[in-house]
């Protein structure tokens, strides 16, 4: 008698797989998708450098565009976040006019703070601005947008956005003393007169602002007397409802 316990079972082999032979047609068809594909990726990516290099605007547009939405959306990071890097672009183009503007004098904004109203401020602002004006050749909307972010920044006492907005808008409209000045002042204001004294040389670079700036260090500077944020605010404000 056979003892079925010592019988064993071997695993049924699966079906062998039958690949489609070298040069079959299911081949030729994957390779021919491949190929167009490549292709496609290979004309995307030229187009997109020679935007980048020859058509600013496009990818300028494109940012703010997306800046816009997520403001009306009230998302405020993205915000910010696309504005600067349309303005990024925007002073890359406008340095090839105007070489003495120095974008290393720029400090890195730093993270938005965790304080609800200052973010309340700026979104209501952010969400009121028209994106569109911004695409017209050296509009001066672009430095207003970051003024009025330093300001808003200075209203909630958040030192540390101050400056990074108020040098983007002098860097945005470097022939406008009031903005260097508005810095300069700032500087003197909470004892950083080593940056103080650096923005007014700034100022020097340009031909229009330069008789301010030099009857500011005159008046000012000399003598140990600055203005109060407040008053630069006020003639500022007073300038650019003529802008």
């Amino acid at each position: 008698m056979i003892n079925t316990d010592l019988c064993y079972t071997y695993p049924r082999m699966s079906e062998p797989v039958n690949y489609p032979p070298p040069g079959s047609k299911k081949n030729k068809v994957a390779l021919l998708f491949l190929t167009i594909i490549f292709i496609l990726l290979l004309f995307i990516i030229s187009e997109s450098i020679y935007i980048i290099r020859n058509q600013p605007d496009k990818i300028t547009g494109i940012y703010l565009n997306l800046a816009r939405i997520s403001a009306q959306k009230k998302f405020l990071k993205p915000t910010i976040k696309f504005l600067d890097k349309a303005t990024q672009l925007t002073l890359n183009h406008r340095v090839q006019d105007r070489p003495q503007i120095n974008l290393k004098n720029i400090q890195k904004l730093p993270r938005i703070p965790n304080n609800q109203n200052l973010k309340q401020d700026f979104i209501n602002y952010l969400s009121t601005v028209n994106y569109s004006a911004l695409t017209a050749p050296y509009s001066a909307d672009w430095s207003i947008i970051y003024y009025d972010l330093g300001s808003i920044s200075h209203k909630n006492l958040e030192s540390d956005l101050v400056a990074p907005f108020w040098q983007t808008a002098v860097n945005l409209a470097p022939e406008w003393s009031h903005f260097h000045l508005l810095l300069a002042n700032y500087y003197f204001s909470i004892n950083k007169t080593d940056l103080a004294y650096k923005q007014i040389d700034y100022c020097l670079t340009f031909t229009y602002p330069q008789k301010a700036c030099n009857r500011f260090l005159r008046e000012n500077t000399q003598t140990g007397k600055t203005d109060p944020i407040e008053l630069w605010q006020e003639r500022i404000n007073i300038l650019k409802s003529d802008w």
